[in-house]
């Protein structure tokens, strides 16, 4: 498995995929004001590497707002 970061203008993302060709996205971190899953999904996750079908795992989509804890991002928006 490869921890990977992809950059789209000023947002960076990291990313676990396990294969070239992923079939499951898992995703989380979306807002700031809920991230109390997203240690225990990694951890799940990273637990679990190889009983999981080729993936693509996500744990912070908006590090912004995760980082700020708020719903909002960077940005003001939801």
């Amino acid at each position: 498995m490869q921890k990977q970061l992809f950059t789209y203008k000023s947002t960076t993302l990291l990313y676990y995929q396990s294969s070239k060709t992923p079939k499951l996205l898992i995703v989380s971190g979306f807002h700031g004001d809920e991230t109390e899953v997203i240690e225990p999904l990694c951890d799940a996750v990273l637990a679990n590497v190889h009983r999981l079908p080729p993936f693509l795992f996500v744990p912070v989509a908006c590090p912004s707002a995760v980082a700020a804890g708020t719903r909002l991002n960077k940005n003001n928006r939801d």
